[in-house]
């Protein structure tokens, strides 16, 4: 039975931090206060107390440094099984859901990480290869098999980098540790 562990989906936090580092944003800053990254309307509607820090730059510290109310919780990281701050939770679990999936298609943070990344790419990289293989560097942290290379050349005949890094940001491979 120890041959192999099953796969263990990553947390929202380590998620949300993913996105910031590959597409170049994240604030490195250690110490000081929680920060309030900025929420959706929707999500706030009849709460108190979450007004967005006025720096920008607080918005993409790590996900450490978000701060926690017992009664909102950040909408990114609750997707992911954030524990709940009003009990006592000696584990966290770990669910693999349709809005993890949709979260991943559709958040803010990944349509924002999506389009930086491959200003990113586009930045390096001067051919579509070089950016196909920087785009899997980044992204997942290795190089393009052949079928994945060839499939990748395709979808960027239809569609722009952006959404290629989008489609990997929602791979397995970015949100599980093998």
């Amino acid at each position: 039975l120890y041959w192999r562990m099953n796969r263990l989906r990553l947390e929202g936090e380590v998620i949300r931090d993913s996105l910031l580092a590959v597409s170049g944003q994240l604030n490195p800053k250690l110490g000081g206060p929680g920060v309030f990254p900025p929420i959706p309307a929707e999500v706030f509607a009849g709460a108190k107390g979450w007004t967005p820090s006025p720096d920008p730059r607080d918005h993409t510290r790590r996900s450490l440094y978000i701060f926690a109310r017992r009664n909102l919780r950040f909408p990114f990281l609750e997707v992911f099984d954030a524990p709940d701050n009003n009990l006592s939770c000696p584990t966290r679990e770990r669910s693999t859901t349709a809005p993890q999936s949709l979260t991943l298609l559709n958040a803010t943070e990944v349509l924002t990480a999506a389009e930086r990344t491959a200003r990113r790419i586009e930045h390096d990289a001067d051919s579509t290869e070089t950016r196909l293989t920087l785009a899997y560097r980044l992204i997942l942290g290795r190089p393009p098999t052949a079928p994945e290379r060839e499939l990748s050349r395709e979808f960027l005949t239809r569609s722009p980098l952006r959404e290629l890094c989008r489609a990997l940001f929602n791979l397995n491979a970015f949100v599980y540790a093998d």
